[in-house]
């Protein structure tokens, strides 16, 4: 999966980097009392900013992210609850999800493949070998859409790993930094449905709501002193 996605390891000064960001989150991890996977960073050459789990302990960052990110005084603690929330897809199983699919569509992507390469030539067959093809496609296009469909529910959980292991306070403030960079892509009424990721604001309430502040000890409200 590191060579089909055009992953690699780090480099020495990418290696620091990220060094500092697992200190951080293993320090959150005792501190919270929440195992975290043995994970391995990577790196993606992509001026995209953009991070993503996969496989069975990955996490990749872009060097667009790490550019970006760069330019900022809390640096590791942003990058950190970008793991953090990466972490919580393999914590919930979805990276074992994601690998299943693509490993059970493996036969059937070679099986329309090879049909291609015997069929696509023939002048009548290849119409015949065409609407079979279309028509076999009907379940995965209704899967891929389910499955986009609930992407946004999936990241929601994620969040409420990172939110654990780093604390909803500080979480939220992320998701704050990164309601700043937010814009709509435009695509219609089934792209809104379906975006990946619901809105960083969104995500920042929901974090709030699932982990609200503890009441004080003394059981009274705090008040504003003028």
């Amino acid at each position: 999966m590191d060579h089909q996605l055009g992953c690699r390891r780090p480099s020495k000064r990418e290696s620091d980097l990220l060094n500092q960001i697992r200190t951080t989150l293993l320090a959150a991890s005792k501190k919270n009392n929440i195992r975290l996977p043995n994970i391995i960073f990577r790196i993606q050459d992509t001026r995209e900013t953009n991070a993503y789990a996969y496989g069975s302990n990955r996490v990749a960052f872009t060097t667009g992210m790490l550019r970006e990110y760069a330019k900022t005084e809390n640096q590791i603690e942003l990058l950190a609850a970008v793991a953090a929330h990466e972490i919580g897809h393999h914590k919930n199983g979805d990276c074992a999800f994601w690998a299943f699919g693509n490993y059970v569509l493996f036969p059937y992507k070679a099986s329309i493949y090879i049909l291609n390469m015997l069929f696509s030539w023939l002048p009548l067959i290849s119409y015949v070998n065409l609407a079979f093809i279309n028509l076999i496609n009907i379940p995965v296009h209704v899967a891929n859409f389910l499955d986009r469909s609930i992407s946004q529910f999936v990241e929601y959980r994620a969040d409420n790993v990172a939110a654990r292991l780093l604390g909803a306070k500080h979480f939220a403030d992320v998701l704050n930094s990164f309601a700043m960079a937010d814009e709509w892509s435009g695509g219609g009424v089934l792209a809104s449905m379906q975006r990946s990721h619901p809105a960083s604001e969104l995500r920042r309430d929901k974090v709030l709501k699932d982990f609200p502040p503890a009441p004080s000890s003394d059981g009274l409200a705090a008040q504003t002193v003028q």
